[in-house]
This record gives C-alpha cells, sequence and structure tokens, in this order.
C-alpha cells in the first residue's frame, strides 16, 4: 500500500468544508491564482457580495495580483462583471457573479441551451484551444452538422 500524500480532516459541523466542481479547480486555462481565488469565493455563501477591496485585503497578494486574477476568471468565463453607470454616464459600480462552470453555453431557439462545458477539460491541453471562445465555435460548428439550424439563428450563431 501507498503511503498517503494528501492528509485529510473529518469532514462535519466541527470542521465544515466547502464542495468545489473538479472541473474548475483542474481546469489548466486558469492559473493557480486565479484557481485559488475561485475557490475561496466559492467556499462562501451563495449571497457574499463581491468587492475588490475585500477580496485584496483577506490575503497578501495585493489589489494588483486580485484585480489580475478576477480580470482571468471573466476571461476565461467564470464570472461576469457588469459595470453601472447612473444618467450622466458616470461610473457607479461594477458588479461580480461567479460561476462554478464557464459560461460556455450556445442558445439556439430550436434546440435549448446546449452546454459546452464537459468539453472544456477534453480539449484545454491544446494551446490553441485556450480561448474560451474555441469551445463555443467548435461546438456550433459540430451542431451545424447534425442539427438543422434555422438561418435567423446561424447567422447570430456561426459568425
Amino acid at each position: 500500500m501507498k503511503a498517503k500524500t494528501i492528509i485529510r480532516k473529518a469532514k462535519n459541523k466541527e470542521n465544515p468544508y466547502s464542495m468545489i466542481s473538479k472541473t474548475a479547480v483542474r481546469d489548466d486555462r486558469l492559473s493557480w491564482k486565479a484557481t485559488g481565488l475561485l475557490a475561496f469565493i466559492l467556499s462562501l455563501p451563495d449571497d457574499w457580495q463581491i468587492y475588490v477591496l475585500d477580496l485584496a485585503n483577506r490575503k497578501q497578494d495585493g489589489l494588483a495580483a486580485t484585480r489580475s486574477a478576477l480580470k482571468e476568471l471573466v476571461e476565461v468565463g467564470y464570472m461576469e462583471k457588469k459595470s453601472y453607470r447612473d444618467k450622466k454616464g458616470h461610473f457607479v459600480k461594477h458588479e461580480y457573479i461567479l460561476h462554478e462552470a464557464p459560461l460556455s453555453t450556445i442558445h439556439l431557439s430550436t434546440s435549448g441551451i446546449l452546454d459546452a462545458t464537459k468539453y472544456c477539460t477534453k480539449l484545454s491541453n491544446d494551446s490553441e484551444k485556450k480561448d474560451p471562445k474555441w469551445y463555443t465555435d467548435a461546438i456550433t460548428r459540430k451542431l451545424a452538422d447534425s442539427v438543422e439550424i434555422p438561418d435567423e439563428t446561424k447567422k447570430h450563431t456561426l459568425q
């Protein structure tokens, strides 16, 4: 029998734990920094508000590293960043929404929603395929070969 290289604690009320999708923590498109931030935020309650300064103050990496990790999560598709402005066009705030799986869906009016996430971990070893748009485009092409898509939908989906 091999020696254990990972020692775990009991998981109960005295030792709370979080369950996180392996898809997210094993996604090789993410740096260790972004993976750690993703895991930390996923350990928080679902209604927790994400503030950049609050995150930066919780660890020693600083504001620039926190912003960099958030930017990476947005680029790969795990996070949405919405900006709000007042009636005069002045910036009001950013709102962040974190997803446990990357947003890689194709909306097709005749087929519902196809989730491309399951393809991400299988294909992400190829450096050409690091861009989340690649997954969406690849699945769209595959669908175009096997599903009849109305011309109006094709115009918006296959560009």
